[in-house]
């Protein structure tokens, strides 16, 4: 029986400082090296992943940016993508930039350098977020005031915000383009009070992805284990003949879910796999 185990990052693989503990990276690099078929998806980009699973030997499609793209893990080489249209794109920034909200822009230019744009931040999330990337060196980042390029694959727009706000952005984007966007608002798990709203392309979502990602490797959808802990991890839930939840997952998916494991900062992910693979 070929199985998949596919699994959340933030929250769920990597703990509370943004890091795989070394017996989760011991545990991840054993178990692969025995052909156990182990990958991830995530809203992270793979530019992101690659300097944060560094030390762990994955090897099969992955899923970033929440399925904007599907990425071959050991090459980087994009095999799916799924980008937002200009008209979208255009349309949502105005709505957002009407209610005061300023957005994260991701991008590719046309020589595939990723960028991130962003504006002055307004709150300690916004702090947060660009100084998580600046302790990394993340060369994305870039001031959208001094962007004077042009992005030839728009990956998606974030806005970081509390609750009130983001619903109403939401509100505003799905009655305009329901039928052309993935819409996904998560809680921040590192900043109390603020949530994510992201807009991308319609395929843009674990749960499609996963999908193609098991056709790829060829996997029945009921020897898929999904892990996870948050919203967006519910349309991969809905996919995996196995649903499994971190202890510190929210309510929502953990309801969803047909085992309870233990937390992020336990090593749950790999220590459940490890029972299951003896």
């Amino acid at each position: 029986m070929k199985r998949l185990y596919i699994t959340d990052l933030d929250g769920t693989l990597l703990n509370s400082k943004q890091q795989l503990s070394d017996y989760t990276v011991d545990a991840l690099n054993r178990l692969i090296a025995q052909g156990v078929q182990i990958t991830f998806s995530t809203a992270r980009s793979f530019y992101t992943t690659s300097m944060m699973l560094n030390r762990v030997q994955f090897q099969l499609p992955c899923i970033t940016y929440n399925g904007t793209y599907v990425i071959k893990a050991d090459t980087g080489e994009v095999i799916r993508k799924n980008l937002l249209s200009r008209e979208v794109f255009a349309g949502v920034l105005a709505m957002a930039k009407s209610l005061g909200l300023k957005p994260y822009i991701f991008g590719k230019t046309a020589a595939q350098e990723e960028k991130l744009l962003y504006e002055e931040p307004e709150h300690p999330a916004h702090v947060q977020f660009l100084e998580e990337r600046q302790k990394r060196g993340d060369k994305r980042l870039q001031p959208a005031a001094t962007f004077t390029g042009e992005l030839t694959e728009l990956i998606n727009c974030n806005f970081l915000y509390p609750l009130e706000p983001i619903r109403k952005l939401e509100q505003r984007v799905l009655e305009a383009y329901g039928d052309a966007v993935s819409v996904k608002v998560v809680k921040d798990i590192y900043n109390e009070g603020y949530y994510t709203l992201e807009v991308s392309n319609k395929d843009a979502n674990k749960g499609d992805m996963l999908d193609y990602v098991a056709d790829l490797l060829q996997v029945e959808r009921q020897n898929i284990t999904a892990f996870g802990d948050q919203a967006n991890d519910k349309e991969m839930f809905e996919r995996a003949g196995t649903k499994v939840a971190v202890a510190n997952a929210n309510e929502a998916l953990k309801a969803l879910a047909d085992v309870i494991i233990e937390r992020n900062e336990k090593d749950g992910v790999v220590k459940y796999i490890e029972t299951q693979e003896r």
